[in-house]
């Protein structure tokens, strides 16, 4: 018998989990259009966006999303850096890379930081809703106009970036450090005396 004033069809079934998405992206109409085909899907709710890298990370410390669709290119702290810190700040996330970038060095570095699919932006329509589905249930996704072999081992990085403040060299040093070390490898920091 369906509750007074809602039709059955209205009703959130009580069965279907409830998705939490960050949306991270600097280009408003894009991230206007992802939001709106996530606000389609009643089990996805975008609990947060950010607009550049360093929000990103503070964002996903905050929320503690299900699931973070990040862009690559992004101000102030690229999306692959801001992985690397969302990776320590909110371990349970699952990333979803969505870029422009289509090169096979982007895709396999993303993998790398902890990315879980990569969609190339020119498929966003077709592959957005099924590349969420697969992440969350574990599995991997990417575009099919993009070259990914799968294997991100054994690779060296060298990452340049600049900071116009002190304090975020050092919050973004020592949120990058212990994930170098911990998957083994090493890091090496320069900078200038101040």
């Amino acid at each position: 018998i369906p509750l007074e004033g809602f039709s059955q069809d209205s009703r959130i079934d009580p069965v279907m989990p409830l998705f939490r998405i960050l949306l991270v992206e600097d280009f408003e109409p894009f991230r206007r259009f992802v939001r709106s085909a996530l606000q389609a899907r009643s089990d996805f709710k975008v609990v947060g966006e950010a607009a550049d890298g360093l929000e990103a990370a503070q964002k996903a410390k905050q929320l503690q999303p299900d699931l973070i669709l990040m862009d690559i290119g992004l101000p102030k702290l690229n999306g692959i850096a801001a992985a690397e810190q969302i990776r320590i700040l909110a371990p349970h996330a699952k990333l979803l890379f969505i870029s422009l970038e289509s090169s096979p060095t982007a895709v396999r570095e993303a993998f790398h930081v902890g990315g879980y699919g990569y969609i190339h932006k020119m498929q966003a329509e077709s592959d957005l809703l099924p590349a969420i589905e697969a992440v969350l249930a574990g599995k991997q996704f990417v575009s099919s106009d993009l070259e990914f072999s799968g294997d991100t081992r054994g690779r060296c990085r060298h990452e340049v970036q600049f900071y116009s403040d002190d304090m975020l060299v050092v919050e973004s040093a020592a949120a990058l450090i212990p994930g170098a070390l911990k998957a083994e490898g090493g890091a090496i920091v320069l900078a200038d005396p101040s």
